[in-house]
């Protein structure tokens, strides 16, 4: 079991997290986005860089919340980058194609 910190320490840390909040920060989406997807940050970087900064489905950036890191749930490859509204979209339809395929015959139909 680790020790508690002291008054000191905390204070430190604290110091530091806050002189250093955008690279902390940085670090703990990196780590989150390995832990979830599998995505390092340099493949993260390089896809983001392939793809020029824009949602591999709709072609748009999301400067709001920027792109998710896509993968697929079952073999865990890796696919590309979302924005929030593409990825949000593909996981509501279950990444099933028959689903997808129904939701464009739909729209075709009824505009």
């Amino acid at each position: 079991m680790a020790r508690p910190r002291t008054k000191k320490q905390r204070d430190y840390h604290r110091q530091y997290y806050k002189a250093n909040k955008a690279k902390m920060d940085a670090r703990v989406t990196a780590w989150v986005r390995n832990k979830r997807t599998g995505w390092t940050q340099s493949e993260y970087d390089l896809a983001l860089i392939n793809q020029r900064g824009v949602c591999k489905l709709c072609g748009k950036p999301d400067p709001k919340r920027g792109l998710a890191a896509d993968h697929n749930h079952v073999t865990w490859a890796k696919r590309g980058l979302l924005c929030a509204r593409c990825n949000t979209g593909r996981g509501t339809f279950d990444e099933n194609i028959k689903v997808l395929e129904l939701a464009i015959k739909y729209l075709q139909e009824n505009g």
